[in-house]
């Protein structure tokens, strides 16, 4: 297993999102904290920050999460573009805060590093207000690092009051003597009031709903969101390698996107996919990886034994995505949502399992068409037992039985020449 592979299955599946007890782990090693840890911040002014981890060993995944009072402070932004963790795994932003998840792919990193950049603004002349991590930790070739953390605190101040308008100068002359005269005031040049900063809109993370469509060859995703955000998805055959982009529906809160409409989807497929909701100031947020199967072919074969005699009622397997059903009276399996391609036919008889290749054609689908069912036939080296063929001769003559009684009294005719026929006759005696 390479890095990347270590990597997403650590990160994706479970190593680091969701902590299991059977999971090797570090005593203790590095910490996470905000840089810097204490500051002090007038109100109606912003801040940078930065989320940071000195690891204390290579590490290839974190993730941490930084909670805030949202009355207290607004959350601008959130930048991981400058991390050396260049695998952007999760990253939700709220009005409270924000998680990421990261990873990187070139090796691990072992000094004190950036994982992300955040602004606020102060909402209040004064205070404090923690910034809070929480859910952090990091990995090191699928095991945890467990790291300590480090939280930072924002106090707030009031402006500076405004200078007081000092007294203009005033000049004159003496009504008696005609001199000038001078007030005692200082001369002073009045000093315009700060304009403070237009505060940001706060950034509040999407609602997002989505509804897949699947089809032969194509599926459709319907995006709902409570923002106007470009909206698009990520998909593949496997949740680790979503390598194919849908269009982007630019600026919308309802979004159509179709999954296959540069290459066609293989029918009876499983396929994952992601959707992302990015706004306009580069913010994204990603959506857990999903999965559908597109429609299959239906696909029927024929089961028959050694001197071709069917198998009926008996239960085979199609595999490689394995399904199993009975063999009708006709010794004919049904199977639906088939992939094209080479598959294979098991059936057991005892403690013998007997194999053949069942070949699945790969038939053009347009749209919502229903292709026609595709048959097929095998043979295993088998015999068919006593019980198969005495079911077969019964299943017959019930069927004769049947058809001539309907037939004897449903139609007089015919009725009048069976009682001819079966009514015993008299022999003629022969000419000597």
């Amino acid at each position: 297993m390479n890095i990347k592979q270590k990597l997403l299955s650590a990160l994706l599946v479970g190593t680091l999102l969701t902590p299991l007890t059977t999971q090797l782990a570090f005593a203790g090693s590095g910490v996470i904290y905000i840089s810097p840890g204490a500051s002090s911040l007038q109100d109606g002014n912003s801040e940078t920050l930065s989320l940071r981890i000195n690891p204390g060993a290579t590490v290839d995944g974190v993730q941490a999460t930084v909670s805030l009072d949202s009355s207290l402070l607004r959350l601008n932004s959130v930048d991981t573009s400058a991390s050396p963790f260049s695998a952007q795994l999760q990253k939700t932003v709220s009005g409270s805060g924000f998680t990421v998840a990261l990873g990187n792919l070139s090796g691990g990193v072992s000094s004190d590093s950036l994982i992300a950049t955040f602004s606020v603004t102060a909402l209040v002349p004064s205070g404090t207000a923690t910034l809070a991590i929480s859910n952090a930790n990091a990995t090191s070739s699928g095991s945890y690092t467990n790291p300590s953390i480090s939280n930072a605190s924002i106090g707030f101040t009031s402006p500076p009051a405004p200078a007081p308008t000092p007294t203009p100068v005033i000049s004159a002359k003496s009504p008696t003597s005609g001199t000038s005269i001078k007030s005692t005031a200082a001369i002073a040049t009045p000093t315009p009031p700060t304009t403070p900063a237009v505060p940001i809109s706060p950034l509040v993370a999407p609602h997002l709903m989505t509804k897949i469509s699947p089809e032969y060859s194509f599926a459709t995703l319907s995006v709902r969101s409570d923002q106007n955000l470009n909206i698009y998805a990520l998909y593949g055959t496997a949740p680790d390698s979503l390598t194919v982009r849908t269009n982007v529906a630019s600026q919308t809160m309802t979004a159509s996107l179709k999954l296959g409409n540069q290459t066609p989807l293989t029918p009876g497929t499983t396929y994952y996919y992601q959707v992302v909701a990015e706004a306009t100031d580069g913010t994204q947020t990603k959506m857990s990886v999903q999965h559908f199967m597109t429609n299959g072919y239906t696909v029927s074969v024929t089961v028959l034994g050694k001197n071709n005699q069917p198998l009926i009622h008996q239960k085979v397997s199609l595999h490689s995505v394995v399904q199993t059903v009975k063999t009708d009276g006709n010794g004919v399996a049904t199977f639906t949502n088939v992939t094209p391609g080479e598959h294979h036919l098991t059936y057991t008889d005892g403690n013998q399992t007997y194999s053949a290749v069942a070949y699945v054609d790969s038939t053009p689908v347009a749209g919502s068409v229903i292709p026609a069912t595709q048959n097929i036939a095998v043979i295993f080296p088998v015999a068919v037992s006593a019980k198969h063929s005495t079911t077969i001769f019964m299943s017959t003559a019930a069927v004769l039985v049947i058809g001539f009684a309907a037939l004897y009294f449903l139609n007089p005719s015919y009725a009048t020449k069976v009682r001819h026929l079966l009514a015993p006759r008299k022999q003629v005696p022969s000419s000597s």
